[in-house]
């Protein structure tokens, strides 16, 4: 039953289950537009006038792309939506938050865990005072909203969200499914930063039951992200920092021939897709690419957006998928 709604592994809501994502139908072909939110980090400096300040100027910027964007089938939450090393009692609360803000726009969610969200609170003396909340409370106020698509993952593997959504075709038309979205947790926080065997264990066992065209979303990067003028296209105006183990995930990912992307955040100053090669597999094709930092929350002081991706079929085939990355200037997106 829960496959059949588009979600394999873990807990699924009974507000879950009436959710099915599919292809939208236009003029010319069936679309499926996914809006990345990266690194919104909330909750910094709750009382100081700034914190508060940067978190309104979130709002906007989400408000501008995700309204300039519409209509949108899915929107990612691709991790650290908090600064939890900045929460001392009140971590939930910004998980709400943001659930009442994006309900407002009746499109579907899924989030992953970054390395901050639950992170441990750091004192102004420097004092380091365990979290108040782990990342399952964190998720159950998350799935607690009607239209959040979040899963937990198999319990016996590490992180909380390793998921898989379906999306079927057209309403009425074609309900077989005709693409995937894989979801990882990267780490960081109150457990390791990795990608770990177990992991990609799990992945290969979800990915070699479909042969349909797929995505793919974690938090942290790995080293196959360096940047290269010749093959990457996107502002490059950060350091990639790269998990120290992420058990190949990026070459098991090309390997399947099934996905077009995976697509990060993490380090706030890049937005570029890189095309990576595999030279062993001639005939496959796929990016790694970076969102664009969403929040003012965070380091960083290039202007805030969104990457946004379309996937597309043509009389059911698979076309290449296009993606920008939105850039918000004052009321304005780029």
């Amino acid at each position: 039953d829960n496959q059949r709604h588009g979600g394999h592994g873990g807990h699924v809501s009974e507000l879950q289950e009436k959710s099915t994502l599919r292809f939208r139908e236009t003029e010319k072909r069936n679309v499926f537009k996914i809006v990345q939110i990266a690194d919104i980090h909330l909750g910094e400096a709750e009382n100081e006038v700034w914190g508060p300040e940067q978190d309104r100027k979130t709002w906007n910027v989400l408000r501008t792309v995700l309204t300039l964007e519409a209509p949108v089938d899915l929107i990612v939450l691709s991790g650290d939506q908090l600064t939890a090393n900045n929460c001392r009692n009140n971590a939930t609360a910004y998980y709400e938050k943001l659930g009442d803000f994006l309900q407002q726009f009746g499109t579907p969610w899924a989030m992953i865990f970054g390395n901050h969200d639950d992170m441990d609170f750091e004192a102004p003396d420097g004092t380091i005072i365990p979290a108040k909340f782990s990342r399952e409370d964190l998720l159950q106020v998350d799935q607690s909203f009607p239209l959040s698509l979040t899963r937990s993952g198999p319990a016996d593997i590490e992180g909380v969200t390793n998921y898989v959504l379906d999306i079927h075709g057209t309403e009425g038309k074609e309900d077989a499914i005709l693409s995937q979205i894989f979801l990882f947790d990267s780490g960081g926080g109150s457990i390791e930063k990795a990608i770990t065997d177990s992991q990609l264990d799990w992945f290969r066992s979800e990915a070699f039951e479909s042969k349909v065209p797929a995505v793919a979303f974690q938090h942290i990067p790995t080293k196959s992200y360096t940047f290269d003028s010749e093959s990457c296209r996107g502002m490059h105006d950060d350091r990639v920092s790269p998990l120290d183990y992420d058990a190949g995930i990026v070459e098991a990912l090309y390997r399947t021939e099934r996905f077009f992307f995976l697509a990060v955040g993490h380090n706030h100053g890049n937005d570029y897709c890189c095309a990576y090669h595999d030279q062993s597999i001639k005939n496959s094709s796929m990016d790694v690419c970076y969102g664009r930092h969403s929040g003012y929350g965070g380091y960083g002081h290039r202007t805030r957006g969104c990457r946004v991706y379309e996937l597309s079929f043509d009389r059911l085939e698979a076309q290449p998928y296009s993606s920008n990355a939105r850039r918000r200037s004052n009321e304005q997106a780029m």
